[in-house]
Order: structure tokens, then sequence, then C-alpha cells
């Protein structure tokens, strides 16, 4: 009887909710510490993905931008499209007047205009133009060159010697250039660098 007294209150106890089982709770996600054990660090794969992002142009060619009509009408980004398709346009053009030596390759680095020896017609202020731009960017090269940790203390004229064996390396065979007497041949097609 005592035993059916005592399944009685419990039944009513527990109809009446005066008994209640905990609540769980169950986490999917795993503590910072456990992760850790685990080998993850989010923290650190986020730091490693951000410092692994290299902001840059996008490497679009001239005739890309142009035939999407990127020209002057664009406002600065035009004009930056038309000015570096002019630098571009510009070495073409120089290599040509080398060829025809109509500008020289000087034997200080900078571009010499030689219309005593230049072969064929060239207007003048075209080759004064393509001069004077071909030496400004030189000599912005050589500023920028010389602020580089590498080239510390380094002087103009060592940076446009440095400059000048490039180029001439590069240069088309037969280009016309200056040698350290100041005398004025054209590259030779089995020659590297010097004058």
């Amino acid at each position: 009887m005592n035993l059916r007294c005592l399944n009685l209150c419990v039944i009513s106890c527990q109809i009446a909710g005066c008994i209640t089982a905990p609540e769980v709770v169950l986490v999917d996600r795993k503590t910072a510490l456990e992760r850790q054990v685990g080998g993850q660090y989010p923290e650190l794969e986020a730091d490693l993905v951000e410092a692994g992002l290299q902001p840059g142009p996008e490497p679009f060619t001239r005739g890309q931008l142009e035939s999407g009509g990127w020209g002057r009408q664009w406002g600065a980004l035009g004009e930056i499209v038309q000015i570096y398709g002019g630098v571009r346009d510009d070495r073409q053009a120089l290599d040509g007047h080398l060829l025809r030596r109509c500008v020289g390759e000087g034997r200080d680095g900078l571009l010499v205009a030689t219309p005593a020896d230049c072969q064929g017609e060239a207007a003048a202020d075209e080759i004064a133009e393509l001069v004077a731009r071909g030496n400004r960017n030189r000599r912005q090269a050589w500023r920028w060159m010389g602020s580089l940790p590498a080239a510390a203390g380094a002087d103009e004229a060592t940076l446009s010697a440095r400059w000048r064996k490039v180029r001439m390396d590069e240069a088309p065979c037969g280009a016309w250039r200056q040698d350290d007497a100041g005398a004025w041949a054209a590259k030779a097609c089995d020659q590297g660098g010097g004058p």
C-alpha cells in the first residue's frame, strides 16, 4: 500500500508539473580551446588571407580598353590610358628613328636628335618632341631607381650608365648610338650592350 501511495504521489506530481527534466543544451560548435587543440586557428587564417591579397590593376590591353570606349571622355582614367598608349607608341617610333639614324642613344644615356645623319625624311618637330619626352621619362626613371635601397648613394651618371647598358642590349640591330669618344655608329647585330 505504501508503494501504491508513493506511485500515486509521483504520478500526480508529474501531472501537476512539479518534477521537470533538466533542460539540456547541445552545442554544435567547439569552443576556442577545442578548435586550437584540433589545429584550427580561424583568426590567424583570416589574417593570412588578408595579407595574401595584393591589390593591383587589372591587366587590360590597350585594345581592350579602346574597344570598351575608355577614351578622354572618361576623365582621368581615359587620360592615363591615352598616356600609356602614347608611351608604347613612342617606344616603337623611337626604335624606328634609331634605325634611320634620326635619333641616337647618347653616351650619357639620353636621346640625341641627329638630323645630319638621318636617312630619309623626318619631321624635325616630331623628333624633338619624341626626344624631349624620352629624356624626361628616362630622368624620372633614374630618379626612381636612385630612391631604391639597392641603389642608395648612386649618382645620376652611374644610374644612366646602367640604364644605357640595358637599353643597348635590347635596342634593335642597327640602332644609332654614340661611343665613349663621341663618335656615332650603328649597333652591330652580334654586339651586346657596350658602345
